[in-house]
């Protein structure tokens, strides 16, 4: 398994329901990768800021990605080639 650690603002497209967030897509240098399935999902803080983590499965690729709850900034942390 080979993977490349990044720390990038991406944009993405989530739903927002019952006080959860999903996301179902996330883009990166003009291309739309749509996520197929959440593995995992955790939560950390930095400061005052509420950080959720997703292991999500997109395309042929593992990605996880996070969403900032005070900047509402999703960021791509890390691609995992399998």
């Amino acid at each position: 398994m080979d993977f490349t650690d990044f720390d990038e603002p991406v944009k993405a497209g989530a739903v927002f329901s019952g006080g959860k967030v999903t996301p179902k897509w996330f883009s990166r240098g003009g291309r739309k990768h749509e996520i197929k399935n959440i593995e995992f999902t955790w939560n950390e803080r930095s400061g005052t800021q509420e950080i959720i983590n997703f292991s999500v499965t997109a395309d042929a690729f593992s990605a996880e990605i996070s969403f900032n709850k005070k900047l509402l900034v999703w960021r791509l942390k890390k691609i995992i080639n399998t």
